[in-house]
């Protein structure tokens, strides 16, 4: 099952993360850790670069003109680094992972492992091409005008060097594409094959309530039990590990959201200028909209299973399965949702009020204007 199941589920985001060093390489141990020393030193200079532009811009003006830059940079270091200190945690999504791919065996099942994957493949790429897109505005900005339009206006040591400048501006936003994928798409991504997860699970008990009550399926229970067990192993580590970034991710998503609209509708901009705004706010709406749907859906599919388990003609079984069935049912019925700080739920009703409240930002702000 591994060729249909977690490996290609979750490949092109292991990928990143050996790009960023958050998976340890197997081969090639000294060319690693130089790596690793790179991208972490990138990362500490952009910092800085940041820290010296904001102190040396000339006035908040400039700093708030170069706002959306500071934001989305800082906050992909900072989420990067949140991902590091929870590498550990996230190395054992994969095992968990190929443990319920060996229980997906029927033709029904593998279909729904395929149609989860596929969409996890899809979200991914038109991400990247829209943050790829974004990037390019700026890079065609620069060279049609000759380092007139700047690809980030963040201070660089060579600004007498365009060729250079040209060179390390270019770096860094494509450094910052791919700790960008590597820490949005990663939810999205579990929570599809979680959710998947959930359906096939809730195929498995109504099948076992389709059969004959007098010939009764009782030895996949205690492997049903086990697999729900998995994916709340799965959803636990999520749950330890999204919070801490998402928060970082709505606070500066929500911020730049804001701001992005309120200049396209109020500020005269370059062309180049203006695609990026366009994209950059497309994408920002895409790096909450996935988690938030597909977190709220693992809420609806636990309900889902709450129904196929109370479905299986439980009463008139024997003790072992009524209680691994009241297990299940207790279970998924627990299952809260993941919280960013104690105080703003992961789920569709939280992406709609931040579109509502930035719209309605900048509606106000173009009144005063």
């Amino acid at each position: 099952m591994e060729s249909r199941g977690t490996y290609r589920g979750l490949k092109q985001i292991r990928l990143i993360w050996k790009i960023l060093y958050l998976v340890p390489w197997t081969k090639f141990k000294k060319c690693y850790y130089a790596w690793m020393s790179f991208i972490v030193g990138i990362n500490t200079f952009l910092t800085l670069t940041i820290i010296l532009d904001i102190v040396f811009c000339g006035g908040i003006k400039c700093v708030l003109k170069h706002m959306t830059y500071y934001l989305a940079f800082l906050s992909k270091v900072v989420q990067y680094l949140l991902m590091l200190l929870a590498r550990k945690k996230l190395l054992q999504l994969d095992n968990l992972f190929q443990i319920l791919d060996e229980h997906v065996v029927l033709p029904e099942d593998q279909a729904v492992a395929k149609k989860a994957i596929e969409t996890s493949h899809r979200i991914c790429k038109y991400f990247t091409i829209a943050c790829i897109f974004c990037i390019y505005c700026k890079i065609v900005g620069f060279v049609f005008t000759l380092g007139q339009v700047t690809i980030s206006p963040v201070w660089s040591p060579f600004e007498e060097y365009i060729v250079v400048e040209f060179l390390y501006d270019s770096m860094i936003p494509h450094l910052m594409l791919l700790q960008t994928v590597a820490n949005d798409m990663y939810p999205p991504t579990c929570f599809l094959l979680l959710n998947a997860y959930l359906k096939i699970l809730s195929q498995q008990l109504l099948r076992i309530g389709n059969e004959d009550r007098e010939h009764p399926i009782h030895s996949n229970i205690p492997t049903l039990v086990e697999c729900h067990v998995t994916i709340l192993k799965i959803y636990k580590i999520l749950d330890e590990t999204v919070p801490k970034m998402f928060f970082v991710e709505l606070l500066i998503a929500s911020i730049l959201l804001c701001i992005s609209i309120t200049s396209i509708i109020s500020e005269s901009m370059e062309p180049s200028d203006i695609m990026f705004t366009v994209v950059l706010t497309l994408s920002l709406l895409f790096q909450i909209l996935p988690i938030c749907v597909l977190a709220h859906q693992f809420q609806s599919f636990s309900e889902e299973l709450t129904d196929a388990a109370y479905a299986t003609n439980w009463p008139g079984q024997d003790r072992a399965f009524r209680r691994a069935i009241l297990l299940i049912m207790q279970r998924a019925q627990n299952c809260n949702p993941i919280v960013v700080c104690g105080i703003v739920p992961i789920n569709l009703p939280t992406f709609l009020s931040i579109v509502q409240y930035a719209y309605s930002f900048s509606a106000v702000y173009s009144m005063m204007n």
